[in-house]
């Protein structure tokens, strides 16, 4: 038999494999091709336990293992989480180096599966220089041991098989341990690819398997383009893909069965683990029990029994589609729900169908303490960008989703408070995420805590995320940009957390939480959101607060008015005057036009924030004696009228004065022609006593005369003297008739 060879079947062949009393697996050590042949492994009698306990292939380098246990060179090799070379182990070539302190205890399992734990060790690769190839998971107090394991030159590929298992009869248990009936490699630097893996009958639970493909102890080593079975079960676990104490491994497409079935076991089971990667594939679980240091997976769908893990370092989590289960990431509770580094989930959808939480851990006490489980417990650090969460079909939960559900049956304390236990995350950050259903997501599930700073976490939202400052009015209407209202307003600044708000009021920052105005003012409101990342929104808001109604003047409530006015309403938030004229609107009236129709009117002013003010008031039918107001003149005045028996029959709407010559007349003086009535108001109006052409105050002989000389010459008379020689108030041109009419004004003076 000649060494080094490839190894090949025969295309196409089935092949049988019982060794049931057989614990000597195959020894592959060079290139394997199995020609797509046909294995069936029976297993269905198999009755033996140390039979089941052992592989049935093995690929192995058949290089001895180095160990170091010699107390005195260990004293002087330091390893801990920043050796990036360890001297001590140059010349050995490049392998990978497992280090133990037996003296300390990880790994403390908790609940139904306690045990006492494992040596602490770490594992990560070295070159022939000694340099450290891998991060350092641990830092080490003490070292008791150490392995080296030979990283072999070559790669070796073995590839193109289609297995199947019978099944056995008896649906074992597991208190007798896991079969593995497998392929295990145990050389590094070795390929796996084309391997299909079956069993007879799929509805079967049969024995507790133990993966089908297992690695353990090596480095370097890639699973791809093949077809894995994810097993039926009852209680117990079954796999067939796992990973122990390996580091370095690439898995890429590979396909489990049926994984959106809660009745199938996880496909995969990892043990001291670092440095794995998937990368398109599609299987109903990702499981890390005894921790994993630096995970990716990427371009894969992840079924309903979802990521079970715990470790440290970066979980890199890229356009992964996660289908059901209670949340995105479950942090084994069996373990301390722990991970000691970053979270980073980008380009990811998640399809959940009950569950409002992204991270899910859970605080295991023993004796109302937290179990100890050998090292610290961490909540991770989030990065989470461009994640989908399509949760239409989500409908028995409700309310946002949290990164962390610190709920009390998951931290033990009413208030969700798990720093007993935990170190908490110093960054999580959300970015570009939409939910179907619309609904958002928070940092925890309950508040234990003021503030964010006092548990020291950089928690930064999408401003998509903010609460809008909310103003509102005595009835609970929003109130917006622009609007004015008669009420107080409400200004309510809600406290998101990620999402830093502030509300400035007329250039002044308000403190507290609710706050109200309720005085009348123009408000300017400035509101600003910002986040972490340094993004900011901005928002002004111009609200007036105007509990006053409209103001008006030159007519009174109830008010009587022989001659014209002109009411005068002031309000800077004037919205609509309407005037009804004997229940009639007047279409078209503008502010300070004059009324002068005869009637019953009622003036309705309102201003924008609903305020109004209502006058009804009568414009009476003139008499024959009444004055008549025409434009800017007061007509109809008769001689001998002193200024007191003027303001007794002239009842008019404004406060005013009688002026000649700039002069206020005394109440005995005789009105004249030509006298200036001038209101409160400013306005002025003309006094014209009829016949006073000559403005003298009494109608006499000399207004007859200069009346008649009018009428024969037609040009000594200015505008107001014609209006006084209008004796008949025809309005029209003079003649005889109006001399006539002064001489009759003047005889009934002389005859009285």
């Amino acid at each position: 038999m000649k060494i080094g060879y490839e190894v090949r079947a025969e295309e196409g062949k089935t092949y049988h494999i019982y060794r049931l009393d057989d614990i000597e697996p195959i020894y592959i050590q060079t290139n394997t091709n199995w020609n797509n042949a046909n294995i069936v492994i029976h297993d269905e009698d198999i009755m033996n336990k140390d039979t089941r306990n052992y592989a049935i292939f093995q690929i192995t380098s058949g290089i001895n293992n180095v160990i170091i246990n010699d107390s005195e060179v260990l004293k002087n090799i330091q390893v801990n989480k920043k050796t990036t070379k360890i001297e001590e182990l140059a010349g050995y070539g490049e392998c990978l180096c497992i280090v133990y302190n037996a003296d300390k205890k990880q790994y403390i399992r908790s609940g139904e599966n306690q045990n006492s734990g494992a040596s602490q060790e770490d594992l990560f690769k070295i070159d022939n220089e000694g340099n450290v190839l891998n991060e350092i998971q641990w830092n080490f107090e003490n070292i008791t041991s150490i392995r080296l394991i030979k990283i072999p030159e070559e790669t070796i590929t073995i590839e193109n098989a289609n297995f199947t298992t019978i099944l056995p009869e008896t649906d074992y248990e597991q208190e007798s341990g896991y079969f593995n009936r497998n392929i295990i490699c145990n050389r590094s630097n070795t390929e796996i690819k084309n391997i299909n893996h079956s069993v007879n009958n799929t509805e079967r639970l049969a024995g507790p398997y133990y993966g089908f493909i297992r690695t353990a102890y090596v480095a370097d080593v890639v699973l791809k383009n093949s077809n894995l079975y994810s097993h039926k079960y009852s209680q117990k676990s079954n796999y067939d893909l796992v990973l122990e104490n390996s580091t370095n491994i690439e898995i890429d497409n590979v396909m489990s069965n049926d994984i959106e079935d809660i009745y199938r076991w996880g496909i995969t089971g990892t043990n001291y683990t670092k440095d794995i990667t998937y990368r398109n594939c599609t299987l109903n679980r990702i499981d890390a029990h005894c921790g994993v240091h630096n995970l990716t997976i990427e371009d894969c769908t992840i079924g309903v029994k979802g990521f079970t893990l715990i470790g440290s370092g970066n979980l890199n989590l890229k356009n992964v589609t996660r289908l059901g289960s209670t949340s995105f990431v479950e942090l084994r509770a069996d373990y301390g729900s722990t991970w000691n580094g970053n979270i980073n989930i980008e380009d990811c959808t998640y399809k959940p169908t009950n569950s409002n939480q992204i991270i899910r851990f859970e605080v295991t006490y023993d004796d109302n303490k937290p179990h100890n489980y050998g090292y610290d417990l961490y909540l991770p650090n989030i990065n989470i960008s461009n994640l989908k969460i399509e949760d239409e079909n989500n409908i028995n939960n409700s309310g946002e989703y949290y990164i962390f559900n610190n709920a009390k049956d998951r931290t033990g304390t009413e208030n969700g408070d798990m720093r007993n236990a935990y170190i908490l995350p110093k960054n999580v950050v959300v970015n570009n995420y939409s939910t179907t259903s619309g609904r958002k997501i928070k940092l925890f599930s309950n508040k234990f805590y003021n503030n964010l700073s006092e548990l020291g976490i950089n928690f930064s939202l999408l401003l998509k995320d903010k609460e809008e400052v909310k103003i509102t009015d005595e009835s609970g209407n929003n109130i917006g940009n622009n609007d004015v209202t008669n009420q107080n307003i409400k200004i309510e600044t809600p406290q998101v957390e990620g999402i830093e708000t502030t509300v400035e009021v007329n250039d002044k920052e308000i403190e507290e939480t609710e706050t109200q105005l309720s005085q009348d003012n123009d408000y300017k409101i400035d509101i600003t959101y910002k986040n972490s990342n340094g993004e900011v929104e901005s928002d002004i808001k111009n609200i007036v607060i105007d509990k006053t109604p409209p103001s008006i003047t030159g007519v009174v409530e109830g008010g009587s008015y022989k001659y014209k006015v002109t009411p005068k309403i002031s309000d800077k938030n004037l919205k609509e005057i309407k005037v009804l004229l004997n229940g009639q609107v007047l279409k078209d009236y503008k502010e300070g036009e004059t009324l002068e129709e005869e009637g019953n009117y009622q003036l309705t002013a309102t201003d924008k924030a609903g305020n109004n003010t209502v006058i009804n008031f009568l414009i009476e039918t003139l008499t024959e004696e009444d004055y008549i107001l025409d434009n800017k003149y007061i007509k109809n005045i008769s001689n001998n009228t002193t200024k007191a028996g003027f303001a007794k029959k002239f009842e008019f709407n404004e406060q005013y004065d009688i002026y000649r010559d700039n002069k206020v007349l005394a109440d005995s003086n005789i009105i004249a022609t030509g006298d200036i009535l001038r209101t409160s108001a400013g306005t002025e109006y003309t006094l014209i006593v009829t016949g006073d052409i000559n403005e003298d105050g009494d109608v006499n002989i000399k207004d007859i005369v200069k009346l008649r000389k009018y009428i024969l010459l037609r040009n000594n008379l200015n505008a107001m003297e014609m209006i006084a020689a209008d004796t008949n108030l025809d309005e029209k041109d003079i003649n005889i008739k109006d001399l006539v009419n002064m001489r009759i004004i003047v005889l009934s003076k002389e005859i009285v």
